[in-house]
């Protein structure tokens, strides 16, 4: 998981564009990704944890692979995807911060009451 800054004096909705419709899908085929998603914070308030790293965030970056050994594999590789996907990064970004995290899933229990 990563926290995306733009690169300095580009708009936010040229990074937007540009990291989905460009960014997007090069990372898109990285060897061992099964799963990409982008969180795009274009317009929306920023919630107060991640205004709390004292970073400006324009952007999540979800990167999914089956094993920490497959992301370090894809990630350490060079092949065209990954060079292709980092020269482009360098387009965009001003900066990012990552993180290897761990998904634990809940199931939520019938009859929770729902927010309206």
């Amino acid at each position: 998981m990563s926290l995306i800054t733009r690169k300095a004096g580009m708009s936010k909705e040229a990074f937007h564009r540009h990291w989905e419709e460009m960014h997007g899908p090069l990372v898109a085929r990285l060897p061992g990704l099964i799963r990409y998603v982008q969180h795009h914070f274009d317009g929306a308030e920023i919630p107060a944890y991640i205004r709390e790293t004292g970073i400006e965030v324009d952007g999540i970056a979800e990167l999914w692979f089956d094993t920490l050994e497959n992301a370090t594999l894809s990630m350490d590789s060079v092949n065209a995807a990954q060079r292709a996907a980092m020269e482009d990064g360098a387009l965009m970004s001003g900066g990012s911060r990552s993180f290897v995290v761990r998904q634990v899933e809940f199931a939520i229990p019938e009859g929770t009451v729902k927010n309206d």
